[in-house]
Formats: structure tokens, C-alpha cells, sequence
């Protein structure tokens, strides 16, 4: 069998994070954030923020997208970051716009504006209605259902909705409006190119996440003012599609930015704000404004839409604006407005964990599970941030000193956002068999020439009756089979002197002297048959003529949208190269001073070791000659003692004999002279330890061998113990096992304790003379002092397999 080809790599996005600075409402305000250049902000921090204090005093400097500046207009931010979106949504893709930062930095007003300077929502529905303003289907014509689906329905069943809509209006007119009352200047912005074989349906729906619940802000509720009744909570749910929606959701079908501005103001009315310490109308909870644009092909005419569902494409425009984190120590909040900022920290804290979760996978290859269910938000637009749509971020930033630490963690979260890659999403593609393109502008230009065909043939007929003619007369007589009605009509109601005008152009001008008139008569009868043959031609020629245009156009329409899709496949590849682009400046300019820190580290690391390593050295050659002072002191000192005890006669006695000599043990003569019987030890053995197989063992008559010793071992209404031995195993440089013994003394403290004072150690060592070219076994004394003319050295040879050496150190 063959091995399965590898599906290509999708393309990927980073996150989009724009940055705009909030204007100061005092001019001599201190600020810590400035607009470097058109992508760069630097922060600086002020002398009371906690970070000064901490040591970070330098100043920092943070790479968006786009900075705006203090004086950045609504047009101009609209302008960069969401049209392209809106663009998006009109041929089809998804988008999702959230609006970040601190509480007060101007996100509400960056999202929504004020009644004469709009901000991101209505200006982006402005766009929209401009954009499709002649290629709208009629009301209810496409519907959506509870499933996050949508359909399409008949044109009786549509006019009934409609009828029952306009009487919903006209009972809710009679009641009074609660429409807004102020002027609104809209955007003239339009998105060109659009396909015009299509009709289009847009749909809003408007909720809010106030404490991890979800609540529909369009919902129609009963205004009983003695006994309100509760907003219902919103679940969450995921259609066929692996789509997450919000589960009965009010979504209304508009048709103009006014009338979708009616149903955004009664939302607003709705959302939950609060005054704090730091913001007169704090947002408290998350409010999602979502646009939907449903798009349907029309028939082989290009007069009516298919009634496919499956042929109907739809995309969807979120617009996020998040609550502002926000510390209570600053706020002074209690109470219900404690539990809404920590339940706004706890969304937003999901949501930077969610980014982090996505950066690691994406960076080492793992595949962690990113924690959307944490949150409502993040469960909401997981679609997106798996790859359904376009994701970009607006942070908003206020300039203020006071406000410094923290727009710190803002950039933080800001600079962690652009780090996450967004699979970028693919287009729905509708395969229209035996729909040519162009048929809805050829049938748009059919109507014009139909109706401007109707204008001129009413024109040729109010110009081939006589002014006196009755308004009646005139208007009856527009086609030719009702011409010979309409002449007997005219004659009845005409005066006598009635001149036949070029009514039929062609005719000449006779005067009707009588009804029997056996010449003029039939001379106009042959005229009709004439002109009606006449007709029939131009008939025929122009449907001829019709259908070749239709064909040129469809051609022409055909290779235009061929170039427009070179043109966005261009655009897009240039996009491409731009954001790579970026990305290599950003990596250039944090790339050397990382590189910097690397060697700076790198090389700290080498000194520390190198000086570790000489460290040690002079420390083991300043013990080493530590040790060989103490041990030449040591023996001379029992030379002298030995040399003292003795009488004088055996001064002058022959030296000892070389064999006397090897006699004599390597052992210190007080522990041959002390009895051990009445002493107890205290074996301490840890469990590490490992039985060598040795034929010298530590041989102890009353012991008490323990893994951990304990001050209860050392008392003696406990039957303590009076010496102590540690058993202690390492490996030597040769790779053979090491056993030292560590011999001590207990002494009892004043406090009622135990110490121990060490005497001396033994070392029990063994070696595999096989490994060894001389099969010689050494037994000295250690360590051997260099110039010592004391030292002891036994040679002995030996073919046994295993040796012993018995070393005893006097501490």
C-alpha cells in the first residue's frame, strides 16, 4: 500500500495588537507612556510606581501593529483596523475584534464613540449597508434558526412575516418610541468589487458577560415596574458545524445602520455599569456586538435567490469590548463591585493563560490543552483561535503616571498576544453548475433597458395623439392589439377636423372625411400590417441584441473577476511578505540584544566555573599541606614520648632489625592498651550502604546498628551508647568502592543533649590485582607524607584475588 500523501501546512497570522493612547484631561498631567514612532511606544517609569521602587528604572519600549497617538481621530483608527475586517466579512471570513486595556483607558468609547463622532460599531455597519446597499433580499427571506443555522423560505411565507412586522410597528409606534433622539453622523466609506450575482441579509444580536453569565441585551422583557422580572442566563452550546453560539439569543434582521442603531442603543440602556473610584461609568461586565452577513447566489436569471441552504454562505463580525482590569486597592470597590472586578480579573487572567497555552504549543511542539472552558469568553471564540476567522486587539492606554504599573502588565499581555499565530481562515467555495457569472448585472441592465424601452414607447405615444385628445384616450392605447379599440375610441371622442399626426411613423398626413372611406381605410390597415411586421423585426433583432450583450458582459465580468482575484491573491502575498518583514525587524532588533545577554551569561557562567575549579584546587593543596604539617608534628611527637619512656640502657641498644620492623602494626599503641569491652557503640549504617563481601569486617561485641541515629540511642537510662561509628561508601578515581569508618567519642552537654567528638577514621579499600600488570599488594599507612623518614611500607606478594588495606587517620 501507499503511504498517505501529507496534507500541506495551512498559513498562518499572528494576532493583530494595535495600540491607541488615551487623551489627557489636564495638559500638565505627568505621562509614562510616549508614541515613539508610528509602531513603536516606550513606557517610562515614574518615581512612586512599585516598579521604580523594585529597580526597574530604565526605560522599556513595546512594537504594535500601529501606535495612535493622543490625537488620533475615530476615522483614522476605524480606518486601520477594522475595515480590512468588514472587507473580510463581506467575501465571506470571519473576524474578532476585542478592545483591551486598564479601567478608564477609553475602550468603550474606542468601540462604540458618542452620538457625533462613531466609534468601531456603528461605523462598521455603515460599511456595510453601504456596501450592499442595491444587493439586499428582501425581509425574512432568509431566516435563521435556534440552531445556529440558516434558511431560506418562500416568498408567501416571507410577505406574511413582513405584514406581521409592520403591524409589530405600528402598535409599538402607538405606544410611544424609545428610540434615541440625537444627530449621528455616519460613514461613507464602501467596500467595492463585491460579487453582485449574490443577495445579502445582515443580522445582529447584542449580550453581555457579567460574572461569567451570559445575558441577551435584545431581549423583549415585560415592563412590570411593581414585579420585574429577572434577565434569563444564555448557555452556550456548539452546532453541527463545531461552531460555538450562544443558545436563544435574540438576532434581528436589519436593514439600514439607522434602524440597527435602535436596537444597539436599547442594548446599551440594558448593560450593567457602576461608578468607581477611578471611572464615573465603569463597564462591569464584557459586551459581544456580533454582525452576521448572510450571502445567497441568485438563479440562471438573476432574478431570485436559490432556496439552497447549502449554497448560502455566512460570516460573522465580533466586536468584544472587555471590561477593564482593574485593583480594588485603587478602586476601593466592596461589596457587589469586589465580586464583579474579581470576576473580570478572573475572565481576563483565562483569557492571558489561554494566549500562553497557544505560545507554547505552537513554539515547542506540545500539545497541552488550552484551558477555553475555563472561561465563558474564551469557550465563546475558541472557533477563532482555532483557525475559523481573523483575531485582532486594540489596547487601550492611558498615559497617566498613576496608572503605570498597571499598563505594565497591559503590555505584557499585549506583547505575549502578538506571539500566537492564528491559522488563517479559508474561504467558503460554492460550486454554481450552469450559473455563468454576471447574470445579476445583465439582469439589472435588462431591467434598466426594459424600463427605459416602456419610457420611450409612452413618449411615441402621447407624441402620435393630438394634444385635444382626452388624457384617457391617450393612455389606452400603448400596445397593438387594443390599436384598432383605441382608434374607434378616438375617432368617437375627436372633433371632425381630426389630422392623423405620425402616431405610426411612416404614415402620411389624411384628413377622415367619413366613416365608409373605401381608400383611406385600407391604405391604414396595410400601414398597420407594415408596421407590425416592422415590430416583430425589431423584436427579434433586440433579443439578439440582448443576448449578445448579456454574453459580452458575462465575458467581461468573467475575466474582471479573474484579475480582482490575481489582484487580492497579490495583495495577499504582499501582506505576507510585509508581516514577515516585521517580524524580521522585530526578531533584528530584539535579536542582537538577546544575542548580547546570551554571551554576557555564557561568559559569567565560564569565569564562575573556572573560578570554582581554582578555588578547589588551592583549597585541596592548602589541606594537603595542612595535613602533612599535622602529621609530621604528630610523629615526631611520639618519637619523642617513645624516646622519653625508655631507660637509658636501651638508648644506646642496636637499631632494629628490617624483619623486627615489618612486625610492628599499623595501629596507634593507645588502642591496644584501652579495653573496649564495657564500651557500646552506636553503629550508624545508612540504607545506601551495600555489603562489600570483604574478609576484614568491623568487628563490634555490643553495638547498636541504626539507618538514622536519634538522641534517645545516646541516653543512658536508655542503655545509650558511648562511641559512635559511621559507615560511609564512596567510589575512588580508580572506580572501586571506598568504605570509610568514622570513629568517635559521645559526650554528654549541659543541656541534657549528646555530642560527638571524632577520633579517627578507617578505610577499607579493595583493588583487583588481575587489572594491574604486578599482581602486588601495598599496605601503608595513609596518606604517605613526602621526605618522612617514619613512613612505614610493607611489600608483600600475594595471588589471592582480592586485597585489603587497613589505613587508620588520627583526627
Amino acid at each position: 500500500s501507499k503511504t498517505p500523501r501529507k496534507l500541506p501546512k495551512r498559513p498562518t497570522d499572528p494576532v493583530e495588537v494595535y495600540c491607541r493612547l488615551k487623551p489627557l484631561v489636564d495638559g500638565d498631567e505627568d505621562v509614562c507612556a510616549t508614541r515613539v514612532s508610528n509602531i513603536l511606544l516606550q513606557l517610562e517609569p515614574p518615581e512612586e510606581s512599585q516598579s521604580y521602587k523594585a529597580g526597574h528604572r530604565n526605560p522599556t519600549q513595546y512594537t504594535f501593529q500601529h501606535v495612535f497617538d493622543t490625537e488620533a481621530e475615530q476615522k483614522e483608527v476605524f480606518d486601520h483596523v477594522c475595515v480590512p475586517l468588514v472587507e473580510d466579512v463581506l467575501r465571506g471570513k470571519n473576524a474578532l475584534l476585542f478592545a483591551f486595556g486598564i479601567t478608564g483607558s477609553g475602550k468603550t468609547y474606542t468601540m462604540t464613540g458618542e452620538p457625533g463622532n462613531g466609534g468601531m460599531l456603528p461605523r462598521s455597519l455603515d460599511v456595510v449597508f453601504n456596501s450592499i446597499a442595491d444587493l439586499q433580499s428582501e425581509r425574512f427571506l432568509i431566516k435563521p434558526d435556534q440552531f445556529n443555522a440558516i434558511e431560506v423560505q418562500s416568498e408567501f411565507n416571507a410577505r406574511m412575516e413582513q405584514q406581521r412586522y409592520k403591524a409589530s410597528l405600528q402598535a409599538k409606534s402607538r405606544g410611544g418610541t424609545d428610540s434615541p433622539d440625537f444627530i449621528r453622523v455616519p460613514d461613507t466609506l464602501k467596500i467595492t468589487e463585491l460579487d453582485e450575482d449574490n443577495v445579502y441579509a445582515v443580522f445582529i444580536s447584542f449580550i453581555e458577560i457579567y460574572n461569567n453569565y451570559i445575558y441577551d441585551l435584545l431581549e423583549d422583557m415585560d415592563t412590570d415596574e411593581l414585579h420585574p422580572k429577572p434577565p434569563q442566563s444564555r448557555t452556550l452550546r456548539e452546532d453541527s458545524n463545531h461552531q460555538m453560539f450562544v443558545s436563544g439569543v435574540t438576532e434581528i434582521e436589519v436593514k439600514s445602520t439607522e434602524e440597527a442603531y435602535e436596537f444597539i442603543w436599547k442594548g446599551q440602556q440594558k448593560r450593567r455599569v457602576a461608578q468607581t473610584q477611578l471611572n464615573h461609568e465603569s463597564s462591569r461586565s464584557h459586551s459581544v456586538f456580533n454582525i452576521r452577513v448572510v450571502s445567497g447566489p441568485l438563479d440562471s436569471a438573476g432574478a431570485q435567490v436559490i432556496m439552497e441552504r447549502s449554497m448560502l454562505t455566512v460570516s460573522q463580525l465580533a466586536l468584544v469590548d472587555l471590561a477593564g482590569s482593574e485593583r480594588t486597592s485603587r478602586t476601593r470597590a466592596t461589596g457587589d463591585r469586589l465580586r464583579e472586578a474579581g470576576n473580570i480579573n478572573a475572565n481576563l487572567m483565562v483569557l492571558r493563560t489561554c494566549m500562553e497555552t497557544l505560545r507554547e504549543n505552537q513554539a515547542s511542539g506540545t500539545t497541552r490543552i488550552v484551558p477555553y472552558r475555563d472561561s465563558k469568553l474564551t469557550h465563546m471564540f475558541k472557533n477563532y483561535f482555532d483557525g475559523e476567522g481573523k483575531v485582532r486587539m486594540v489596547v487601550c492606554i492611558s498615559p497617566r503616571s498613576e496608572d503605570y504599573d498597571e499598563t505594565v502588565h497591559v503590555m505584557k499581555f499585549a506583547e505575549l498576544a502578538q506571539e500566537v499565530q492564528v491559522t488563517r481562515p479559508q474561504i467558503k467555495r460554492v460550486q454554481f453548475d450552469g450559473l455563468l457569472p454576471g447574470r445579476g448585472n445583465a439582469h439589472k441592465l435588462y431591467r434598466e433597458a426594459m424600463d427605459q424601452l416602456e419610457e420611450m414607447r409612452q413618449d411615441e405615444e402621447r407624441k402620435g395623439v393630438d394634444e385635444n385628445i382626452p388624457p384617457p384616450a391617450i393612455a389606452s392605447a400603448p400596445s397593438v392589439g387594443q390599436i384598432p379599440m383605441t382608434f374607434s375610441f378616438a375617432i368617437s371622442s375627436a372633433p371632425e377636423d381630426l389630422f392623423l399626426y405620425d402616431y405610426f411613423p411612416g404614415c402620411r398626413r389624411h384628413k377622415l372625411v367619413s366613416c365608409d372611406d373605401e381608400f383611406l381605410l385600407p391604405s391604414f390597415a396595410q400601414v398597420l400590417k407594415e408596421k407590425q411586421e416592422m415590430r416583430r423585426r425589431f423584436l427579434g433583432d433586440f433579443a439578439a441584441k440582448q443576448q449578445q450583450l448579456r454574453d459580452l458582459l458575462t465575458r467581461v465580468d468573467g475575466g474582471y473577476k479573474e484579475l480582482h482575484q490575481a489582484l487580492s491573491e497579490a495583495n495577499e502575498a504582499i501582506a505576507v511578505k510585509d508581516r514577515e518583514i516585521q517580524k524580521l525587524e522585530r526578531r533584528a532588533r530584539t535579536g542582537d540584544k538577546k544575542a548580547l545577554q546570551d554571551a554576557l551569561a555564557f561568559e559569567k557562567q565560564q569565569w564562575a566555573e573556572e573560578s570554582d575549579q581554582r578555588l578547589a584546587t588551592m583549597r585541596r593543596s592548602m589541606e594537603e599541606k595542612i595535613w602533612r604539617k599535622d602529621e609530621k608534628l604528630r610523629q615526631l611527637k611520639e618519637i619523642v614520648q617513645q624516646q622519653s619512656k625508655k631507660p637509658p640502657a636501651q638508648e644506646v641498644s642496636s637499631p632494629m632489625h628490617v624483619d623486627e620492623m615489618r612486625q610492628v602494626p599499623a595501629v596507634r599503641s593507645r588502642h591496644r592498651k584501652r579495653s573496649l569491652s564495657a564500651d557500646t557503640w552506636l553503629d550508624h549504617k545508612p540504607a545506601s550502604n551495600f555489603r562489600t563481601g570483604t574478609v576484614l569486617q568491623p568487628q563490634l561485641k555490643k553495638k547498636k546498628t541504626v539507618n538514622t541515629p536519634k538522641l534517645k540511642h545516646l541516653r543512658e537510662e536508655a542503655g545509650g551508647c558511648s562511641k559512635y561509628i559511621l559507615t560511609h561508601q564512596e567510589q575512588d578515581s580508580q572506580g572501586e568502592v571506598e568504605t570509610h569508618l568514622f570513629k568517635g567519642e559521645v559526650w554528654k552537654t549541659r543541656g541534657g543533649g549528646a555530642a560527638m567528638q571524632f577520633t579517627d577514621v578507617e578505610t577499607l579499600r579493595s583493588e583487583n590485582p588481575i587489572a594491574s600488570d604486578k599482581k602486588v599488594t601495598r599496605c601503608q599507612s595513609a596518606p604517605p607524607s613526602s621526605g618522612s623518614e617514619s613512613d612505614l611500607s610493607i611489600d608483600c606478594a600475594s595471588e589471592t584475588t582480592d586485597v585489603e588495606i587497613r589505613v587508620c587517620n588520627v583526627w
